[in-house]
């Protein structure tokens, strides 16, 4: 089966598991793997088993809103989706540790930014973030082509680019993120 294939067939099986308990079953079983190891890459104190609870709640939602009719593939759908909830459910465990970390025993008030929780950013706050910076359109292709879950190498056959030129460019993106103050104020800080 193609990887064309494969992605057509899980998208009518994600229709036909909004209704039939037994292609809710199977589709279940093509993701376990991806779950399993996406929960494992877990922030320091979040608990494995919590990571991918959440995470099946997240996929079981995608598989409600899933609409074909969109001519969006359901495993690049639900793969973006559950990668965003794991990003967001770190960077709220971030901000919880924060507010942790405070020592009662100081006898400073802690300001209101220091007890706040890291706020969840959408995905087109995501964008306007990236659109600030000044990236070239391939460092943008291949930028996004990593947000929607795809490896180095075939980001690097998708652009007809060698692995080390897409290497080259990573470190390029790196490097201009780096420098970019609203990069810097939103994700660093």
């Amino acid at each position: 089966m193609t990887k064309e294939e494969r992605y057509q067939y899980l998208d009518v099986l994600a229709v036909k598991a909004k209704a039939d308990a037994s292609a809710r079953e199977e589709i279940c079983r093509h993701f376990k793997k991806y779950i399993h190891h996406l929960s494992r890459a877990r922030f320091e104190t979040w608990d494995r088993e919590d990571a991918e609870q959440d995470l099946w709640v997240c996929f079981l939602e995608c598989l409600l809103l899933y609409d074909i009719s969109r001519k969006v593939h359901f495993a690049m759908f639900v793969m973006k989706k559950l990668k965003w909830n794991y990003l967001m459910q770190c960077r709220r465990k971030q901000g919880e540790l924060s507010t942790e970390s405070y020592d009662e025993s100081m006898n400073d008030i802690p300001s209101k930014d220091h007890l706040k929780a890291v706020p969840a950013l959408t995905e087109k706050e995501v964008q306007t973030i990236i659109d600030r910076c000044s990236l070239t359109n391939i460092q943008r292709k291949i930028l996004s082509q990593r947000m929607e879950g795809k490896s180095w190498p075939v980001i690097a056959r998708e652009n007809h680019v060698s692995p080390s030129g897409v290497y080259r460019h990573s470190r390029h993106i790196r490097s201009i993120f780096e420098k970019n103050r609203y990069f810097q104020e939103t994700f660093v800080s």
